[in-house]
């Protein structure tokens, strides 16, 4: 029995950074992503601002000599602790996300094993994070910290 030829009816994109950039040029100030910035209070992200958060995230990955390095992503659910895993992986970078949920100690394991030179985080996490006995860690990015 000769198995058929299938047709391709799925054409992947060249990368995440292909498609973010389609994205924003064809849903623009559409909202791609709705989020609590406080109790009672949503937030709202633009696919064009989704892209352009991308693109300074990856810049600053580059700009830093990480591209192609480990990087791990550890924190609370929100748009940035995506784009950061977007941009890592965008950057030809090896992401490590981490389980918010992991005790302090099996976090520090995790990092260690797995010599991240870097981690994306929230706020919580970046004091524990720096306490930590990391020797390849060179840089701690709090992505709450808005300055």
């Amino acid at each position: 029995m000769k198995i058929p030829e299938i047709k391709n009816v799925y054409s992947m994109p060249e990368s995440i950074r292909a498609v973010l950039k389609e994205s924003a040029e064809k849903y623009g100030d559409k909202i791609v992503y709705k989020y609590f910035t406080a109790p009672n209070e949503v937030s709202e992200m633009s696919y064009r601002q989704l892209y352009s958060t991308y693109k300074r995230v990856g810049s600053a990955i580059c700009s830093l000599g990480l591209n192609g390095k480990k990087i791990a992503i550890i924190g609370d659910n929100s748009p940035m602790w995506m784009i950061s895993l977007m941009a890592v992986i965008g950057s030809g970078s090896v992401a490590v996300p981490l389980d918010k949920d992991l005790l302090p100690a099996q976090v520090e394991n995790f990092l260690s094993l797995s010599e991240v030179e870097a981690v994306f985080c929230s706020g919580k996490f970046a004091e524990k994070i720096s306490a930590m006995n990391l020797p390849k860690l060179r840089i701690i990015i709090d992505f709450d910290n808005k300055g």
